[in-house]
């Protein structure tokens, strides 16, 4: 299985975790209390459905 990888872009900080977020050790790294602020995660899938939702016309 591929290595868990982060990349820190502005305020944003981009995680992935092959084997899972429970069984991430770099995700206990990443949390409100570590970082000092607010901290909020999506999976792909709903980072992917929010974009469709934003992409539909009003109506």
């Amino acid at each position: 299985m591929a290595p868990e990888r982060v990349a820190v872009r502005g305020r944003e900080v981009y995680a992935w975790h092959p084997q899972g977020v429970g069984r991430s050790e770099l995700a206990k790294l990443i949390t409100d209390r570590r970082l000092g602020v607010e901290v909020t995660a999506r999976n792909w899938r709903t980072v992917t459905k929010l974009l469709e939702l934003a992409d539909e016309p009003d109506g």
